[in-house]
């Protein structure tokens, strides 16, 4: 789709011999496809999949040992997650005085 705009009402013609300010515009188009394409795949790879294999996780292990196991794994993350933000608290004191 990028391409047939770039190409559509001599768009190539008109940047490369017309404008000077931009040099090399096809080899930017392809970088920055590129560059979007990465940030997609890293945005799945980060965000989506581990909520997916959190919830895939979380239904075997509640078919398998009840629906206990996976609320007591959720309260033992929160509760500690909890108490190390809480005895963080003072360093974070520490590091702003100094």
């Amino acid at each position: 789709h990028l391409f047939q705009q770039y190409i559509k009402g001599f768009t190539y013609y008109k940047l490369t011999n017309l404008d000077n300010r931009v040099a090399n515009a096809d080899q930017l188009l392809t970088q920055d496809v590129e560059k979007f394409t990465r940030s997609v795949a890293d945005l799945y790879s980060n965000i989506t999949k581990p909520i997916g294999d959190i919830a895939f996780y979380s239904t075997k292990l509640s078919g398998t040992v009840g629906a206990f196991a996976p609320a007591a794994m959720l309260g033992y993350l929160v509760g500690s997650g909890f108490l190390l933000t809480w005895l963080r608290r003072p360093t974070g004191r520490f590091t702003v005085s100094e």
